[in-house]
C-alpha cells in the first residue's frame, strides 16, 4: 500500500479490510449470436487483510469452444491455433467455484463483464447437461452469492483525485491515479492484480478520507448487486459513461458525526460509538477528528446501531 495513513486511518482501513476480497478477472471472445461471451481465461487473485499473496493467486486457460473473434485476438492475443488444445471450460467449472470459496467475501472486478461472462458459462454448462447432472452440481447455484465492487466505478464514489466527473474509467487510468503496475495488461492474471492494487489504494483513500465507516456502508452505497444479480456497466464506453450515482446514506464526517444519532443505513464498527458534541468518531477509546487521534472521556456519546 502506498497511501500513508495515520494510526487512526489505519485502523479504519484494517477494518475496512477485514473481509476477503476476491479481484477477478477474465479474457473472452463472442460467440454465436444471442449465445453470449465465452471465457478463454480466468484469475481470482484474493486480498486478505488488505493484502494480496501471489502464491494464492488461480489462473486457468481453456478452450472456449467457439472461434476466437478476431477482435479478441488483437486485444489478448488468445488465437484458436493457441487454445485448440487446451480443456473446456466445464473442467475447470468447479475448481473456479472452489476459489471464490469463501462465502463472506467480497467479488472485484473492472466493470461487470466478468461476472456476466462467468455467468453464461456456468448457465451453457447446466444446459448442456443431463437433469441428473445439475441435481448432483447445480453449476449456477453453486456459485456464492457476493456483494460485488466494480473499480470502475468506485473512484467516482470515493472522489479520487483526477477522476473528475467521469462515472467510469479505463482500467489503465485507474493503474494511472492509483500508482498500481500492470506487467501485461488484457492478460486476466496481470489485469487481476493490477485491480486487486489498485483496489487496495482506493479503501486506504477511503479509510484517509474517514468517507466512509463500514464496508457495508460502502457497498450500500455502491450499489453493484452481487453476483446473483449484478448491477452496473459491462463496459467503459467512454466519456459518454453515465455518471448517475444512486442515492445512499454516506454524508461527510462533519454532517455525519455533528448528528446526535446515527444517520440511517449508517452502522459503526464494533468499539466506535457517534458523539452528540464533537465532529469525530471513537474507535478504541481514541477520538478522530477528521484524521487527527485526540484522547476522549467517552462522556456524552451515544452507541450506533
Amino acid at each position: 500500500m502506498k497511501t500513508k495513513l495515520t494510526d487512526a486511518q489505519q485502523d479504519l482501513f484494517e477494518h475496512l479490510t477485514s473481509r476477503t476480497f476476491y479481484v477477478v478477472d477474465t479474457e473472452y471472445t463472442s460467440g454465436p449470436a444471442k449465445g453470449g461471451n465465452h471465457l478463454i481465461s480466468i484469475a481470482v487473485v484474493p486480498v486478505v487483510a488488505g493484502r494480496r499473496n501471489p502464491k494464492d493467486d488461480f489462473y486457468k486457460e481453456m478452450n472456449p469452444g467457439v472461434p476466437i473473434h478476431p477482435r479478441a485476438t488483437t486485444k489478448n492475443g488468445f488465437t484458436d491455433t493457441f487454445v485448440k488444445r487446451k480443456r473446456r471450460f466445464g473442467f475447470y467449472a468447479k475448481p473456479i467455484i472452489a476459489a471464490l470459496g469463501d462465502p463472506n467475501a467480497v467479488f472485484v472486478a473492472h466493470t461487470n463483464s466478468d461476472i456476466k461472462v462467468l455467468r453464461d458459462e456456468l448457465t451453457r454448462l447446466d444446459q448442456a447437461r443431463t437433469p441428473e447432472e445439475v441435481q448432483a452440481w447445480p453449476a449456477v447455484a453453486s456459485l456464492p452469492e457476493l456483494p460485488i465492487i466494480d473499480t470502475s466505478t468506485l473512484p467516482r464514489l470515493v472522489a479520487l483525485e483526477g477522476v473528475g466527473h467521469r462515472g467510469s474509467i479505463s482500467l489503465a487510468r485507474l493503474c494511472e491515479l492509483t500508482a498500481a503496475r500492470n506487467a501485461k495488461p488484457h492478460h486476466a492474471l496481470s489485469d487481476a492484480r493490477a485491480t486487486a492494487d489498485a483496489l487496495v489504494e482506493l479503501l486506504a483513500q477511503i479509510a484517509k478520507k474517514a468517507s466512509f465507516y463500514t464496508l457495508s456502508n460502502l457497498l450500500n452505497a455502491h450499489d453493484r448487486g452481487t453476483t446473483a444479480s449484478p448491477k452496473g456497466p459491462a463496459y467503459i464506453t467512454g466519456r459518454a459513461a453515465s455518471t448517475t450515482r444512486s442515492s445512499h446514506p454516506h454524508t461527510s464526517p462533519d454532517t455525519r458525526t455533528r448528528s446526535t444519532t446515527p444517520a440511517p443505513g449508517m452502522n459503526c464498527a464494533p468499539g466506535w460509538t457517534w458523539l452528540r458534541s464533537a465532529s469525530s468518531f471513537t474507535v478504541s477509546g481514541s477520538t478522530t477528528k477528521f484524521g487527527l487521534p485526540h484522547r476522549t472521556t467517552g462522556q456524552d456519546s451515544s452507541t450506533c446501531s
